[in-house]
């Protein structure tokens, strides 16, 4: 493995570079989001990176590249992300909390046993679950000989069967072949992800491999901060700042807003980027319990491969949701329920309903109304456009693979009062 620092401005560069010595280059970045932001820049700056077009396994998150290219070889499991680590020690923190108040702690010494103290658990999440990895080792190397062994000892046999429970495996406690395909590999800030230390040995003798880190210059350096009166003074300063950056040629999708609490703030940031003619498009994560529906125009899969995911991980773990999935045919509610049993062999239809979408409204609640329209999308098969009304607004989501409406189209749509036809983009930025 070759090993090198850089600043972060020369990534482009680097990306460019590699994809013209190998144009079947696999970059791993710390997150999906990073992955495809890279990805994406490639594509439009076919100038600067040399390339047009990309694989979509070019540019992967390093949890990806875990369970692809570090193989366990154990049947019908997967490789736990980090991010269920810390919901596993979180859930299990609130157990404790909870068994504390009733005098009967789960754990006696790694976390406090007090009762105040105790409502603070959680904060210790993080902690806990960068030493999940560690634990087989330990557990098979040491003996118990107080609480803290004891406590270790608990949290070792509750995550083995969290693992087992939801097939999947720690890849730290198995050893792992490192499957190079013969492919060159480029990985970039190894040293902010979380574990990994524990595939270091490994992929340090993969000649395949080139990771890059910061130099001690950016590692050093501190950002600058800025202090403000009050919130209304800090966003008014902060979209004239953003301003400020596109003129000086900076293009508005590489400029990126981290807002803290923006479930309680969005309103407000939202409001005054419009009033300084900032287009931008918010990202706002939403807990999957506050999901209600799920509404599928046909069963091609570019519009149907994510429910598998989002249907078994909120059927199993985020016990909490409660929704319905609208899908065009029997058959593909047929094998979407029987994958999901294959998978977990459980399926809880009574939080999650898979529907069959028909002519007429389909949903209602206290905020919108979903109509559905058949079109000709994928004769003789059926396909759905729908209607959105709420708060006395109306959108029409229809054909987004068209670009333009026929005479007979403009007709009909025009008979529809208060209509707003739009493609994906427009429904999108709408809602």
């Amino acid at each position: 493995m070759q090993a090198k620092k850089i600043n972060p401005s020369q990534m482009s560069q680097i990306i460019a570079e590699q994809l013209n010595l190998n144009p079947e280059s696999v970059f791993v970045f710390s997150s999906d989001v990073a992955a495809n932001s890279w990805a994406e820049w490639c594509v439009k700056n076919p100038d600067e990176s040399g390339v047009s077009a990309i694989a979509t396994d070019q540019f992967i998150a390093w949890d990806n590249f875990k369970e692809k290219h570090l193989s366990v070889k154990q049947e019908g499991f997967h490789a736990v992300p980090s991010i269920l680590r810390k919901i596993f020690v979180h859930n299990l923190l609130v157990e404790h909390k909870k068994n504390v108040l009733e005098n009967n702690p789960l754990f006696k010494s790694i976390v406090p046993t007090d009762k105040e103290l105790a409502k603070n658990s959680v904060a210790f999440t993080d902690w806990l679950a960068k030493n999940l990895p560690a634990l087989d080792f330990w557990y098979k190397c040491n003996s118990i000989n107080d609480e803290e062994d004891s406590d270790y000892e608990l949290l070792y046999k509750r995550y083995s069967q969290f693992l087992q429970e939801n097939k999947m495996f720690e890849q730290s406690w198995i050893t792992p072949d490192f499957l190079a395909e013969d492919k060159s590999f480029v990985i970039f800030w190894p040293n902010i992800f979380e574990d990994y230390a524990e595939y270091k040995n490994i992929l340090d003798n993969a000649p395949q491999i080139t990771q890059f880190t910061m130099t001690s210059e950016i590692e050093d350096s501190k950002p600058e901060g800025f202090f403000f009166a009050d919130s209304r003074t800090e966003l008014r300063k902060m979209a004239l700042y953003v301003r400020d950056l596109h003129s000086q040629g900076i293009a508005w999708d590489q400029i990126a807003l981290h807002v803290l609490d923006l479930d309680q703030i969005r309103p407000y940031v939202e409001r005054e980027l419009n009033l300084y003619c900032v287009p931008f498009i918010t990202r706002a994560g939403v807990p999957f319990e506050k999901l209600r529906g799920v509404f599928t125009t046909h069963m091609h899969g570019d519009h149907t491969f994510g429910l598998l995911s989002l249907c078994s991980v909120c059927s199993w773990h985020y016990t909490g949701c409660d929704f319905d999935v609208f899908l065009t045919e029997d058959r593909g509610i047929a094998a979407l329920k029987e994958l999901i049993l294959a998978m977990d062999n459980v399926f809880h239809e009574d939080r999650i309903r898979l529907r069959k979408t028909e002519p007429g409204v389909i949903f209602s609640d206290e905020n919108i109304t979903v109509t559905a329209i058949p079109t000709a999308h994928c004769l003789p098969r059926p396909s759905f456009a729908y209607m959105i009304e709420g708060e006395g607004k109306r959108i029409f989501f229809e054909r987004m693979f068209q670009t333009a409406l026929g005479e007979d189209d403009a007709k009909r749509l025009a008979g529809i009062p208060n209509l707003a036809p739009g493609d994906f983009r427009t429904v999108r930025q709408s809602l």
